[in-house]
């Protein structure tokens, strides 16, 4: 499987990514020396800083008064966050330049709030496919061989969305076979969906983690075995967190390999991407990392806390101290920075901790809990619910039907209740149902919390008019994915 770059046409945008492209294989393949890569940096942030103050409004004015001089890769405690609420309020005010400028036009669902504007220019494309690539040709040769032609299918929407393109450009520079099958889609249905999965033998499937139990449950509707009619080789998840648990339950049901693939967000592009062994590998060339302490508000390098970073590509939107609301735990080796020592671990966002009583808890934590031993698991969801003489939590697990009795004798459901109740000091209960709420398909789609947590108490009603736009999205959604 060789690897041939689309190359920019203008000689500037090419000899950025010749530079960065020869960077990026050097960490990729271990031979990346620190003075190397700190050289970039500092070359890098001073272009986009110079590029920023220039040319976006408001950045002009975010970084007015400040020496930007003096700003280094290992201090930018001068200059101020860049938050989602600074980019809901400037809109293409953010943009570096001319929109027109941009290679690619993105912006963000607007499911969970105002959907922002997320241009993409040339160099931005580039350098965040470089590393996609990296890891598709990774995972690709390991389940398929070196000299395999494989077919991927990318499960998710492509209307203003850049996973769709930006994995079909990486499968153009591959020599790979792409398919968009999101099932969603009013042009498309679960029914075509595993149809065209199933005729064409596709090797991977990339897409939410929430959507591959989904399907499992749509092609058994429709005859098909997920486990040996389709010949899955990999599945790719993307989009939100992807706990073990949650791996080996699509691994039960589709018998193939997981891999967390890539974690990224439209606005800052793929921040990592998956090595072979499955874990997360942080792209160091591409940003400037910081971790801020949620407790003190103090950054730094590594470790966990929320992630915030700042992009060294000087293109159409450039983000700088850009806190993504993510909580993550980052390691690296700063003195032999390489893709074999670097790792990042998503703990979901910072908006889906949930508070039960005294107990705070993270989505990871939660989807770890439920899905404990489970197999042909098609779908679990939290009931939050009034603290009288009852449960105050109620999780309910969707099954395939034909692997209930099965399910039964591997799942303790009591065990998984009595942990949930010690995590959160609250009495809890576990039961298998015919169907979850309609919300509990759509993961990352509308949103982690939106889809798996329920909140019946008289004090956790929320924005109602929130609820409504999410439940209309899952409905849209699952509707598609059961016409036939």
């Amino acid at each position: 499987m060789r690897y041939a770059p689309w190359l920019p046409p203008a000689e500037s945008d090419r000899a950025f990514y010749e530079e960065f492209r020869a960077i990026g294989h050097a960490f990729h393949d271990g031979t990346l020396r620190r003075d190397v890569l700190e050289g970039w940096r500092e070359r890098q942030l001073k272009a986009v800083l110079a590029h920023v103050t220039t040319s976006s409004p408001f950045y002009k004015n975010h970084f007015s008064g400040i020496d930007l001089g003096r700003v280094r890769p290992q201090d930018l405690s001068t200059l101020p966050f860049t938050t989602k609420a600074d980019l809901r309020d400037q809109m293409l005010g953010m943009v570096s330049g001319d929109v027109r400028d941009a290679m690619y036009y993105y912006q963000t669902t607007g499911t969970t709030g105002p959907a922002t504007p997320c241009p993409r220019g040339i160099r931005e494309s580039v350098a965040s496919n470089f590393n996609v690539a990296m890891s598709l040709k990774k995972i690709l040769t390991k389940v398929c061989g070196a000299e395999a032609k494989p077919i991927v299918a990318v499960l998710v929407p492509n209307e203003l969305h850049s996973a769709c393109k930006t994995i079909a450009d990486v499968c153009k520079d591959l020599g790979i076979l792409v398919l968009d099958a999101w099932p969603g889609s009013p042009v498309m249905s679960g029914r075509a969906c595993v149809d065209v999965l199933a005729r064409l033998q596709v090797d991977a499937v990339i897409g939410p983690p929430a959507v591959f139990p989904s399907l499992a449950k749509a092609a058994t509707k429709y005859g098909l075995k997920p486990e040996s009619d389709f010949g899955l080789k990999a599945i790719l998840c993307l989009g939100e967190i992807c706990s073990a648990p949650m791996k080996r339950n699509i691994a039960s049901i589709w018998n193939c390999e997981i891999f967390d693939f890539i974690y990224g967000a439209q606005e800052a592009f793929v921040m990592a991407a998956a090595d072979r062994d499955g874990l997360l590998v942080p792209s160091l060339p591409n940003y400037v990392w910081e971790i801020i302490d949620p407790a003190t508000g103090q950054s730094s390098p590594s470790g966990y806390g929320e992630l915030c970073v700042t992009c060294l590509v000087d293109g159409v939107k450039p983000l700088l101290r850009y806190k993504t609301g993510d909580v993550v735990d980052l390691s690296f080796d700063a003195m032999r920075p390489a893709a074999a020592t670097s790792r990042l671990r998503v703990f979901g966002r910072t908006r889906d901790k949930i508070r039960v009583a005294d107990a705070e808890i993270t989505a990871l934590e939660l989807e770890e809990l439920a899905l404990e031993g489970a197999t042909s698991c098609v779908g679990y969801q939290y009931l939050l619910l009034e603290d009288a003489a009852g449960p105050a939590v109620r999780l309910e697990i969707e099954v395939l039907p034909r692997a209930v009795s099965t399910m039964s004798g591997t799942y303790n459901r009591d065990h998984v209740a009595r942990r949930l109740g010690e995590r959160l000091g609250v009495k809890c209960e576990v039961a298998f149902v015919d169907a979850l709420d309609v919300k509990a398909a759509t993961g990352s789609w509308v949103s982690w919390k939106a889809a798996r947590l329920i909140d019946k108490r008289s004090d956790g009603a929320g924005d109602r008019s929130a609820d409504q736009s999410e439940l209309q999205a899952a409905r849209t959604f699952t509707g598609a994915m059961t016409r036939r």
